[in-house]
């Protein structure tokens, strides 16, 4: 992927998450030799190292490679519905609103290593689980 902006572009959104070199390979699982000589113009970046960035980051594919667009995809946010496709009651709404809150806060810790946010997001996933049984057990009570 020939691109003379790519560099500029990978030094501009290791600038947006406050990372040094290091870490921004760290969080994307990319080797830190040739990361460099993709920021030095040495290397062309390659589709593999492309996927894994935009996979990290969340950063928009073609805004990398070619500059065009946003830096990051426009999120559709829905209506969040229960299990069953109702719409939540507001204490439902509540309990999302504190677990994505809690998500993007354990996200700014940006130096954390990936093994402790896999970690994070396992227990997330396993409290939303509990939750979803105890608001079963609720709505078959209230029947």
């Amino acid at each position: 992927m020939e691109n003379s902006n790519i560099p500029f572009r990978l030094k501009k959104l290791m600038q947006h998450f406050f990372l040094n070199q290091a870490l921004f390979c760290e969080k994307c699982g990319i080797g830190a030799p040739n990361f460099s000589a993709v920021l030095n113009g040495r290397r062309p970046l390659g589709h593999d190292v492309a996927n894994r960035i935009v996979l990290a980051c969340g950063v928009d594919k073609r805004w990398l490679l070619t500059g065009e667009g946003e830096m990051f995809p426009k999120s559709k946010v829905e209506e969040p519905t229960d299990t069953y496709g109702g719409k939540l009651l507001p204490d439902e709404k509540a309990n999302i609103s504190d677990t994505v809150k809690t998500l993007a806060e354990s996200n700014l810790e940006l130096t954390r290593s990936n093994s402790e946010l896999i970690i994070i997001i396992k227990q997330v996933v396993d409290d939303n689980r509990e939750l979803g049984k105890k608001m079963e057990n609720l709505r078959s009570n209230k029947k």
